[in-house]
This record gives structure tokens, sequence and C-alpha cells, in this order.
């Protein structure tokens, strides 16, 4: 949404927020209790409540938005913050959003403490609780900040965990487009590889010859 304009992207939207958090951001208050650096941030989300307002359910941590699609409790990062649970087919899924946010420390030192979670204390004990979660139930764990995909499993170490990313293997394709060099005077080598799965046999070094712009040759290194 444009605060600024005072329009949102998607008109005919609704919207699910915890009622915790419409409280918390909401508050004429909040304003004065938050660092300096922080304030517009608190001005904006004010903006954007009221251009929602209408439209917008709240609800308690918990609650299923629609069938297969419930919210979870997570709060710490912010407060009111939650998590969302996906089941389909039998099939689960987490999305633990700003829950966790580090695809080596949230796992392997999950009683640190970012500075940009507002509760740090009860920050700890959700990501503790929700990757505990994700380890024991054995379900898919789905991250905005974690590296791509965002998606993977959640490994016991110890007394801490792992993350285990998810092999994508949807079909990938590396291209080196003829854009990429001038259509004149431009030697060039054209290479495409496809590689549909982990059980792929490209492998191996490849030189993509210089073009009149390129004086240096590229070099792609695979291995499937």
């Amino acid at each position: 949404m444009d605060t600024k304009a005072g329009t949102t992207r998607f008109p005919n939207a609704r919207y699910v927020i915890s009622d915790r958090a419409w409280d918390f951001w909401s508050d004429p208050e909040r304003q004065g209790s938050f660092p300096e650096g922080w304030r517009g941030m608190i001005q904006g989300t004010q903006a954007a409540f009221k251009l929602i307002a209408d439209r917008t359910t709240r609800i308690k941590p918990g609650a299923e938005i629609v069938s297969g699609i419930a919210t979870v409790e997570s709060r710490g990062h912010t407060p009111g913050h939650m998590s969302v649970h996906l089941a389909s087919s039998g099939e689960q899924a987490l999305v633990t959003r700003d829950a966790v946010t580090n695809g080596l420390i949230s796992f392997a030192y999950p009683e640190w403490q970012p500075g940009y979670d507002g509760e740090m204390d009860q920050a700890v004990v959700t990501r503790r609780r929700l990757l505990d979660q994700a380890a024991t139930d054995r379900v898919l764990l789905l991250g905005y900040h974690l590296p791509f995909p965002g998606a993977g499993s959640v490994a016991r170490d110890g007394a801490a965990y792992r993350w285990v990313p998810e092999h994508w293997t949807s079909e990938a394709a590396i291209s080196f487009e003829r854009a990429l060099w001038p259509e004149s005077r431009a030697e060039r080598t054209f290479v495409s590889l496809r590689a549909r799965d982990s059980r792929s046999e490209l492998n191996g070094e490849f030189v993509l010859s210089a073009g009149v712009n390129t004086p240096t040759p590229l070099k792609l290194s695979i291995t499937g």
C-alpha cells in the first residue's frame, strides 16, 4: 500500500491481524515509547491501518483463518506476532515469519537475542518452541528470511538445531542469452544448460569466450 498517496495496491483484499498487534501499533502514545530511529515505522504502520481498518478482521493467535490455514502464537519479535500453520492432504508446513531470521544463528544459537526483537527473552522462548515443533512433527518449515529456497526441515543438533534446506527440484535453467553481447562484431559462445533435479549428471567446467564488451572469459562450474 502507498500510505503517502492514501491508496492500496490490492483494493479488494481483506486483512487478518492479531488483535494484540493491532492494539499495540494503533496506540497513539506508542510514538513516545520507541527509540527515535524506529518512530517512522510507527507512523507508517498507523497510516496503513487507517487505510485497511474497514477490511480487517482482528483475531486471537491460534484462530483458523480458513480451513487448512491457522495462526500460531509467536510473540517476541513484536507483541502479537503470529506464525502460520498450513495443512493439506496430510502434509503440514509452518511459516515462522520473523520468529526465525537466520539460517545459521537462529538454529545453532536460538538463545541469542537479535537487537531487532522487541521482547528478546520471549523471542527466545518462541523460537525454541517453533523449532522444536518443526523437528518433532517433521513439518516443512518456511521462512522468508532464510536462504533460497526458504523451505526445509529442522534437525536436532545436541541442545540446538540445524537447518536442512529442501533440494530445489523444479526445472532450473541456466542460460546465457545472446543479448548478453552485441549482435555485431561479437565472437561469443552460447551455452544453455538445463538441470531437472538433484540427480542431474551435469558436471564440469565451462568457459565462455569473451565478446567485445567482455574482455575476461566467464567461467562457470556446475556440479550435479
